[in-house]
């Protein structure tokens, strides 16, 4: 939401990035905070239900599918905050959830209704984590970089 994908600096989370709804969707969000080597990934969500199919939402399984696989490609904490409640006839399904760099839910509020998911987090897991599996460390920056500027000059030109 904006024009510029930029990761900040905090004293107490260490490097941060945010996204905020659809953007959190685009893999090329989630490459542009792994470059930027973020320790905490935030997405800031109003996500209504969609695809519901008995107890299940398809929206919500989503997130959580995305948040996991980017926590653990990222080697960070990824944070969802989504909204909740009814309004204009849209349902917003909650379920805001902090998942650990190793990809495993470390806190998860309640879909539907109204919480407050709180979590603990070790910083050094975010070092074992890298450790275990060295994702951003190996990841090839410059060559990315050149293929995204081939791909540009080809369809932009």
């Amino acid at each position: 939401a904006g024009d510029r994908i930029q990761a900040f600096d905090t004293t107490r989370f260490g490097r941060t990035g945010m996204l905020i709804c659809e953007d959190f969707w685009h893999l090329s969000a989630a490459a542009i905070m792994q470059a930027e080597e973020v320790d905490m990934l935030l997405c800031v969500s109003n996500s209504p239900a969609r695809g519901v199919d008995g107890p299940k939402i398809r929206t919500a399984e989503t997130y959580e599918n995305i948040c996991r696989a980017y926590a653990q490609l990222l080697g960070a904490v990824v944070i969802l905050v989504n909204r909740t409640g009814f309004e204009d006839g849209l349902c917003f399904w909650g379920g805001s959830m902090v998942v650990g760099p190793d990809g495993q839910i470390i806190a998860q509020a309640p879909l539907l209704d109204e919480s407050l998911a709180v979590a603990e987090f070790d910083p050094l897991e975010l070092r074992r984590a890298r450790i275990t599996t060295p994702l951003a460390r190996d990841e090839r920056l410059l060559l990315t970089i050149e293929e995204l500027v081939r791909i540009k000059r080809q369809r932009y030109s």
